[in-house]
Parts: structure tokens; C-alpha cells; sequence
């Protein structure tokens, strides 16, 4: 059987405005890096979108970028500039979403409010995008480190150097949001703050990070009874033992750093490969910290997408289901495309990237154009196991949760094995409970691989297939030393 020359990238729950705005953003590559992937592919079932990768597309765009880093010694800061500035520029923005009373607006402010929202999210995509596709670098960095390991019989040791040298050097929006609690938890400790100033604490940190979760429409934001919670369980702790968390997530970026200078020496590596394994922390970073971002504009432009909706009798879901010209159309003449044409959309879509143009096709035409690009995937055959690659070390046995969605946080309990496509902000409860993460996507600078290093939690990842081979309360072993899954049948 011919193999087809797409491969699953990811696979997630989210509204069709997201995959138009994350498919012309590829546009926006070109503008100001100068190349960008030839193609990519978005396919969508309901509410179900999966992201595919042309191999050899992407292949060529991780060259390109490798040649940027050898001929432009200021192209990894110059990344980090244009990620900073947009990401500034879109909490700059989600602050205004906020404190603005949409109702009260003319049609043409809101139009304008909206496009701004629109062009500033866009913008955070460029950066976001350099750091996923980077297939080459990871492998060259990976052949150099395993041929140093080699010389001195060390070849078991490649993941752990490979996970320091690539970790990121700054906090996450996720370790900003727990290192501000632990602060106000402190201060309640230490008793520097009075009843009313522990509550305008937690309202502001409420307002400035319940948004985090929300990666989708479907997912609610955090809400102040999870905050208090959070407190309540903190402050049974002794102030010794908060002190030192508090102080742990505060140097851990400058430990990470004292660590890879460590290596660096232990191995004489030359400056060329730092600049590469400094490029993937820098970048795996980014992802973090879009992630979040992006999640936070989600929650902040809700009222936004709502009251536009309610202004021409349509849900805020039903606004998300049309692209950036067609809300603006609606807005500035209330128009709507043929009512078929998004019923069509809904049930099946596809938006495709190739060589600078999109395409945007609906129902049977979609379905047309899917069964051309994708033809018969190959089915995996699955034994007795699955494989995935090491994110974090470890060996557990345990009972298995499937956790895909929000709704599905209840199932899971102290010491389950958390099973699920890819870890995101929404599972962090399940995270803190699990005894061993595993995943069907990712590699090992991915969300799931970054979380489980700061959990310390035995972590596999990019198995494809273990959310559709393992059931909940299935008994696996967790090998996370050679990245095995053993099950029975």
C-alpha cells in the first residue's frame, strides 16, 4: 500500500474561527521570516479538527531555519523579539476586551475592536510557528550529543542530557501563575496583608490568569472557587515548605542555565551546536507561553464574539463557525454566507495551505478533496504494547484514566495513569493526581514532556495510538526509562 505523504500532527476539540486564523498565519510567515511551510492540512468533523504535516514540507522548512541561525547570529533573538512584542500586544488587548462595554458600541467601533483583536492574534502565530517545525535541528543536536555519550559508554543517558540541554530558560505563564499564588499565600502566612487585601490578591490574580484553560470554546475558565481551593490546600502547608517551593520555581530558570553550562563544558561543545540546542529551549518556550496566551485571548474575546452574534440573532458559537471577511461582512452589512453553505462546514471541512494559497472547501466537496490528499491511512498494527519516546524517566504500574476533554477531569484519581492525546492547561488537575503521563502526540519538547519534568512524573510521549488502544481502569506497566507501555488484552 502506498504510504500517503501526510502525517497526523495533532488531533483536538476546538471552533472552525481558530483553524482559519492558525491556517493564514501561515501567510504571515512569509511576510516577515521570508519562507514558510509549503503546505499544511486542517480537516474538521463537528467540532473535531486534526492537523496534518507534509514530511517533506516540513523537512525543508527546518532547513531553512537552520540556515537563518549559521548565516544571522541575531535570528534566535530576533524570534524571541517579534514573539514578545505580539505577545505584549495581545494582553495589552485582552486587557481592553475586558473593560470595554460592547453594547454601548456603533457598528463600525466594533468592527474596528474586532479587527484589531483579529490582527493582534494573528500576529502571536510567526513565532509560534518557528519553534514546532524544527525536525532537522532536534535530529542534528541529538546525532552530535549521542556521538559524545558513545565515546565515554554513556549512550542510556541520551534523553536525560537531551531534556536539560533543551529545557526552557524562563517560566511558563503556568509557573508565573503558581509562583504570584504562592506569593499571596505567603504573605496570608506571614500575616502582612489584611481581609481586604487578600481579596483584591485573589480577584486580581482571578481576573488575570482564569482565562488559561481555555484552549477551546468548550472549556470553562477557571473561577475563584478553584483559586480558593488551590489557597486553602497551600496554607495547611508549613511556611518552611512554601518558602522553598516559592524559591524553587524563582531560580529554576537560572538553574536550568548552570545546568547546560555544566554540560557544555563536560563535553567541549561548540558554539555552533549550543546556538541549536539554545534555539530549541528558546522556542520550546514560545510554545508554552503561546499556548497559554492564546487560551487567555480565547476567554478575553468571548463577550467580544457574543455580541456580535447578538446583534444579528446568531449564538457566539455560531459566529465562530465563519472566517474573519465573513464576520466582517455580518458586522459592516449584515450579510451571512448561504445558510447550506454552514450547515455544510459543520459537518465537514478542510482548509488547506499550499504553496501560499489557502483553500477552504465545505461538505461533499470537502470530503472530495480529503479522500484525494489522504487516501487509506495505514493502520498500525498493536501487539501487547506500545511505544512512545521518553519525556521524563521512571517505571510505575497502575490504573489507566482516559482523559480527552474537560468533562472527563472527574474520572481521574491520586495515583491513576493518565492516558490522553495531549496534555493542556485544562488538565492540570488531572496532572497533579497522575502517576505516569502518556500521550498520543508530541515529542519530547511538547507541553506533556514540559510539565512532567517540573511534576517529576514518569512521562511517554507521541504513541499515536494509546487514547484508542487502552480503556479506562485497564492495568498497565509504565516504563518510562525505554518508553514501552505493556497492557493486557
Amino acid at each position: 500500500m502506498k504510504r500517503s505523504k501526510w502525517e497526523k500532527l495533532v488531533e483536538r476539540r476546538s471552533d472552525f474561527w481558530k483553524n482559519y486564523m492558525m491556517i493564514v498565519s501561515l501567510q504571515e510567515v512569509k511576510k516577515i521570516f521570508g519562507f514558510t511551510l509549503q503546505e499544511h492540512l486542517t480537516t474538521r468533523e463537528g467540532m473535531n479538527f486534526t492537523h496534518w504535516i507534509s514530511l517533506q514540507s516540513v523537512r525543508r522548512f527546518s532547513l531553512q531555519i537552520e540556515h537563518e541561525i549559521q548565516k544571522n547570529t541575531r535570528f534566535i533573538g530576533e524570534i524571541l523579539h517579534i514573539f514578545e512584542v505580539a505577545q505584549r500586544n495581545l494582553l495589552s488587548i485582552n486587557e481592553r476586551l475586558k473593560d470595554t462595554d460592547f453594547a454601548s458600541l456603533a457598528d463600525q467601533k466594533l468592527r474596528k475592536i474586532f479587527h484589531e483583536f483579529c490582527e493582534q492574534y494573528l500576529a502571536l502565530y510567526p513565532g509560534f510557528h518557528i519553534g514546532i517545525y524544527t525536525s532537522t535541528i532536534e535530529e542534528k543536536v541529538k546525532r552530535w550529543l549521542l556521538k559524545q555519550l558513545k565515546s565515554t559508554n554513556q549512550e542510556e543517558k541520551l534523553n536525560d542530557y537531551f531534556i536539560q540541554l533543551t529545557a526552557p530558560e524562563r517560566p511558563s505563564l503556568i509557573q508565573e501563575e503558581e509562583r504570584e499564588l504562592l506569593n499571596i499565600v505567603l504573605k496570608i502566612k506571614k500575616k502582612v496583608t489584611t481581609k481586604k487585601t487578600k481579596k483584591f490578591l485573589v480577584d486580581e490574580h482571578v481576573a488575570k490568569y482564569a482565562g488559561l484553560p481555555v484552549i477551546n470554546d468548550e472549556i470553562s475558565p477557571w473561577n475563584r472557587s478553584y483559586f480558593t481551593r488551590r489557597l486553602t490546600v497551600l496554607l495547611k502547608k508549613p511556611l518552611t515548605q512554601l518558602q522553598e517551593q516559592y524559591q524553587y520555581i524563582c531560580h529554576l530558570p537560572t538553574e536550568t542555565k548552570k545546568t547546560k553550562v555544566k554540560i557544555y563544558q563536560l563535553f567541549f561543545t561548540p558554539e555552533r551546536i549550543r546556538q541549536l540546542f539554545y534555539f530549541i529551549g528558546q522556542t520550546t518556550w514560545i510554545r508554552l507561553v503561546g499556548r497559554n496566551t492564546f487560551a487567555l485571548a480565547h476567554h478575553a474575546s468571548r463577550p467580544l464574539f457574543e455580541e456580535i452574534g447578538r446583534r444579528h440573532h446568531l449564538s457566539f458559537k455560531e459566529v465562530k463557525w465563519l472566517t474573519v471577511p465573513e464576520i466582517d461582512n455580518l458586522i459592516a452589512h449584515d450579510i451571512l454566507p448561504p445558510n447550506q453553505k454552514i450547515e455544510e462546514r459543520k459537518k465537514t471541512s478542510l482548509l488547506l495551505f499550499r504553496n501560499g494559497r489557502i483553500v477552504i472547501k465545505e461538505g461533499e466537496e470537502a470530503k472530495r478533496q480529503i479522500k484525494k490528499e489522504l487516501g487509506s491511512q495505514l493502520k498500525k498494527q498493536i501487539e501487547e504494547s506500545l511505544r512512545g519516546s521518553v519525556a521524563y524517566p521512571g517505571k510505575v504500574r497502575g490504573k489507566v484514566k482516559i482523559i480527552i476533554t474537560q468533562k472527563n477531569l472527574q474520572k481521574m484519581r491520586k495515583g491513576d495513569i493518565l492516558i490522553t492525546r495531549m496534555t493542556t492547561v485544562e488538565l492540570l488537575s488531572a496532572i497533579r493526581k497522575a502517576s505516569a503521563i502518556v500521550t498520543d502526540e508530541g515529542g519530547i519538547t511538547c507541553h506533556a514532556a514540559i510539565v512532567s519534568r517540573e511534576f517529576k512524573i514518569p512521562c511517554i510521549v507521541g504513541t499515536k495510538f494509546a487514547t484508542k488502544v487502552l480503556k479506562d481502569d485497564d492495568i498497565v506497566e509504565i516504563d518510562a526509562n525505554q518508553g514501552i507501555i505493556k497492557f493486557t488484552k
